[in-house]
């Protein structure tokens, strides 16, 4: 991985942070098997919430996966 400087622009933008780190935590808590006695609309309804409450706290691991892109 490239080290960064503080002068280096922003590769990506928010938008494309937040997009990764939802997707991370989504992953996660399906692959995890959360809720698994819920009918799934009320599942899906739970695993929304819990994406909106818990996604900045995979930011950093978002920037990891966004900066091991090839381009």
């Amino acid at each position: 991985m490239r080290e960064r400087f503080p002068f280096d622009p922003p590769r990506f933008t928010d938008g494309e942070i937040e997009s990764v780190a939802r997707h991370l935590v989504r992953r996660r808590i399906e692959r995890a098997g959360w809720y698994p006695r819920l009918a799934e609309p009320d599942r899906k309804r739970l695993i929304r919430r819990d994406v909106d409450q818990h996604w900045t706290v995979l930011i950093p691991e978002a920037m990891r996966c966004l900066d091991e892109l090839p381009f």
